[in-house]
């Protein structure tokens, strides 16, 4: 029935300028809290709404400057035959190119049809539709009854009107008008009737008294008596409502009538509408809403989803595709989408950590060495922070997958994150520091060419590092250790005959000298995989957490004192 190709808003709430070519049939926006995400799905609803009239205020211009323009344009393609006719738009047809996300007025052969509808509230608060053209200058008011064919559904805050017969709602689109103007009529009727029928003496007594008095003043009145006043109890279509049994629909959960709602206004207006679900995750628990959001998702071949949301359940259920990333700053509002090339590289990401994409600064670990590192350094700094750990600061971790974190971190900070990448230099990373950096994305990598492990070893006291060595014994066994240590000392040109046991100290009194041992230990941790898990990970951390203030001075030392800064800064 319709799909949105393009949205341009000036002067709307909190907006005052928003560009947006919205390139995929299911959108999810995601971002920080007051960053306009529910003012994108009310400009969409106000710029195609059915209705001939809109109550604006004040308030509905950006910091209530009514001598600015209110304007919404909407570019909808996918138009139903009844608008494109000649006698209606069809003069103001237009071409929107999907490759280069630019409107032609002159639609070239490969183009898709478009109408832009164009919304224009001034300071007298009269909301104005027309479609308009670029190469026309008279723009043509278009009617609330052509705007509906476009098929708008919000699902937001008015949840009931939906599960009644009112004026506007799905289920009256679903229904004759007259027929339900003709049950509404027999139903005051009835009332009436039913009143009438019943003892009021009492009332009568006084209905009496009123003849009296009304025939004293002159009134011609012949028989008073009490009855009801249907529009007192304001009889219309909204009183008749769904009902699941004796009880209302409307009295159920909010969950339950949020899905409800949706249903049937999808069953007004189709497949082919465009659906706005403002907080897809209210009021639902997280498998009902993995359940609608899949509902929503599958087989949409035509029309069009677009939602919001805070929670984590409909970033983990939603390809990385269909997320959409609000930027907010001075009124001006950027909607942001991952690089197609970078999309295999961040989804595993948000995945794992699905509560990245609602914080402000992102610490990309290139594994979970890295990642555990963090999880205990967070607990240390958080002491020194006035009890702030980075989490309260909208700092996250989280493990970027090895080889593709550098490509995670550039696209995080492309999305407009606070970003920086954390982990090994022992070999080239793809895309490089220089482009990590040009993306906006800051690189922590240890000094050395040296993985994590490597590090730590050659930079903690030898009594963490004899602590390390018995690590490594309790997770993979003293004898897979010890042999791992040899084959690393005879790789280092050194005497694999001089590791007799997991003393550190015998070993120097064999003749291995202190640097060739710790980097013996640092290559065996790395290549035999000592602490590749979170748990073994964490436990790694702890030992260098508890020796921070003696290897302050150390390479080591000095890159965690710069995380924790970069965290931290404002």
């Amino acid at each position: 029935m319709a799909f949105v190709y393009y949205l341009k808003v000036q002067n709307f709430r909190g907006i005052k300028s928003l560009d947006w070519h919205v390139d995929n049939r299911v959108v999810c926006l995601v971002g920080p809290g007051d960053s306009a995400k529910t003012t994108i799905l009310n400009a969409i609803e106000m710029g195609l709404l059915p209705r001939w009239n809109i109550p604006f205020t004040d308030s509905d211009f950006y910091q209530s400057k009514t001598d600015e323009e209110l304007v919404i344009e909407t570019t909808v393609g996918e138009l139903p035959d009844a608008l494109t006719k000649q006698d209606k738009y069809g003069l103001y047809l237009r071409g929107y190119s999907i490759r280069e996300r630019t409107i032609h007025d002159d639609p070239a052969d490969e183009d898709e049809q478009v109408l832009t509808i164009r919304l224009t509230v001034d300071s007298g608060l009269e909301p104005q539709w027309a479609v308009v053209k670029d190469s026309n200058p008279d723009p043509r008011p278009i009617s609330w009854r052509d705007r509906e064919l476009l098929g708008v559904a919000l699902l937001g805050d008015d949840v009931d009107r939906n599960l009644t017969w009112s004026r506007g709602s799905a289920l009256a689109r679903l229904t004759d008008a007259e027929s339900s103007a003709q049950v509404i009529a027999v139903a005051n009727r009835k009332a009436r009737e039913a009143v009438g029928e019943m003892e009021l003496q009492e009332w009568q007594q006084v209905a009496d008294q009123a003849k009296a008095m009304a025939r004293d003043y002159g009134v011609p009145v012949n028989d008073l008596h009490p009855g009801l006043d249907v529009r007192a109890i304001r009889f219309g279509q909204g009183v008749l409502s769904l009902y699941d049994g004796p009880v209302p629909l409307q009295s159920f959960g909010l969950g339950s009538k949020r899905l409800a709602a949706l249903a049937v206004q999808e069953a007004g207006i189709g497949k082919s509408s465009i659906v706005l679900v403002d907080e897809v995750e209210h009021g639902l628990e997280p498998h009902r809403i993995r359940r609608l959001v899949k509902k929503l998702c599958d087989d949409r071949n035509e029309g069009q989803v677009i939602m919001t949301s805070h929670s984590p359940t409909p970033v983990v259920a939603l390809s990385v595709q269909n997320l959409r990333f609000t930027r907010y700053a001075n009124g001006h509002l950027d909607v942001l989408a991952c690089d197609e090339n970078g999309q295999d590289a961040l989804q595993p990401v948000i995945r794992s950590c699905p509560l990245a994409v609602f914080a402000r600064v992102v610490i990309v670990c290139e594994g979970k060495t890295e990642e555990a590192l963090c999880d205990i350094l967070n607990l240390v700094w958080a002491e020194t922070h006035g009890g702030e750990g980075f989490e309260l600061r909208g700092v996250v971790s989280v493990n970027g997958g090895g080889t593709s974190a550098p490509e995670a971190a550039r696209q995080l900070a492309k999305l407009g994150y606070k970003t920086a990448l954390f982990g090994d230099s022992d070999r080239a990373i793809n895309p490089t520091e220089q482009e990590l950096r040009a993306a906006g994305a800051e690189v922590m990598l240890w000094d050395g060419n040296m993985a994590t492990e490597q590090r730590i070893a050659a930079d903690v006291p030898l009594a963490t590092l004899q602590a390390l060595v018995d690590m490594g014994c309790e997770i993979k066994g003293e004898q897979s250790c010890v042999d791992s240590c040899k084959t690393e000392l005879v790789k280092l040109g050194a005497d694999g005959s001089a590791v007799t046991d997991t003393n550190i100290g015998e070993w120097q009194a064999n003749g291995i000298d202190e640097p060739t041992l710790r980097a013996a230990i640092g290559n065996a941790a790395k290549t035999s995989g000592w602490f590749k898990n979170l748990n073994d990970g964490r436990r790694l951390a702890g030992v260098v957490v508890a020796a921070l203030s003696q290897i302050a001075a150390t390479p080591l030392g000095v890159k965690l004192r710069a995380l924790e800064a970069w965290a931290y800064a404002e």
